[in-house]
């Protein structure tokens, strides 16, 4: 082997391993970080109360988004039951919905950091087969990319 088959070899190497990194950075959904996450858990925490209160049962999430500046925090999830799986709506107060087809098992919610650090539930919507972040910009004032990024 020459020294540009050599050449051809590390570079090739190289494209392979970047390719691979940026796959695995592709990953639309994660598990939910443990509380020891403070870069997720916070925001997070701040919802999970709502949320189990209105499905009634204790939840988990597939995060599929959360962005978050200073100030505020924007959360994508599906919940799910403690133990991972797909929760059962038809024993909740939205089996109705589920019911008519008017149901999308995810949530969205708005969170902003308050006295102290504390992070605070502004806006939440659970189920909805639109889009009912549209408005939460001029409404909160919350910065549009963080909700609605380009």
């Amino acid at each position: 082997m020459n020294l540009y088959d050599g050449y051809i070899t590390c570079l090739l190497r190289g494209i392979i391993v970047a390719l691979s990194m940026v796959l695995i950075g592709c990953a639309q959904t994660e598990k939910e970080p443990s509380a020891a996450s403070s870069g997720w858990a916070s925001p997070v925490e701040a919802v999970r109360p709502a949320v189990e209160q209105v499905i009634g049962m204790p939840v988990t999430f597939e995060i599929n988004a959360l962005r978050r500046n200073e100030e505020w925090a924007y959360l994508i999830a599906v919940p799910r039951t403690e133990s991972g799986a797909a929760i059962d709506y038809t024993d909740t107060a939205f089996a109705e919905d589920v019911r008519e087809g008017y149901f999308d098992d995810w949530l969205c919610a708005l969170v902003r950091k308050g006295s102290y650090g504390k992070w605070h539930l502004v806006a939440m919507s659970i189920g909805a087969t639109d889009a009912p972040f549209m408005d939460w910009p001029e409404r909160y004032g919350v910065p549009r990319q963080l909700v609605i990024p380009d």
